[in-house]
């Protein structure tokens, strides 16, 4: 670069500036709009907002829905009335009806 201006390297701005009119400013110094990552605010505060609260309340009913159904359905696999309608093979330990890991996992599933 050097050659395309006619000076040598030490006329060169370092890495980073911005010239202007001839003269090499720091870019950082100038504008407002980067900021400088030691000074940024990581606090608490700043990062909870509404939107942030609302995701986590969401986020929470999800999860609290996915297990009390897990659970529920769980109960239903052992009630005797519904093995007696949908059972598919027998217990071998009480010998009476019972639902097959396959069918478990398809209801669980659905």
């Amino acid at each position: 670069m050097s050659r395309l201006n006619g000076g040598d390297s030490a006329s060169l701005p370092p890495t980073g500036d911005v010239v202007a009119s001839g003269n090499a400013t720091n870019a950082r110094a100038q504008s407002p709009a980067s900021p400088d990552p030691e000074k940024a605010d990581t606090s608490p505060a700043h990062i909870m907002n509404l939107r942030v609260l609302i995701m986590l309340v969401l986020v929470s009913m999800g999860g609290f829905i996915f297990g009390y159904d897990t659970g529920q359905i769980s109960g239903f696999l052992e009630m005797p009335d519904f093995l007696r309608r949908f059972s598919d093979s027998s217990n071998p330990k009480t010998g009476g009806p019972g639902v097959s890991n396959v069918r478990s996992g398809l209801i669980v599933a659905l």
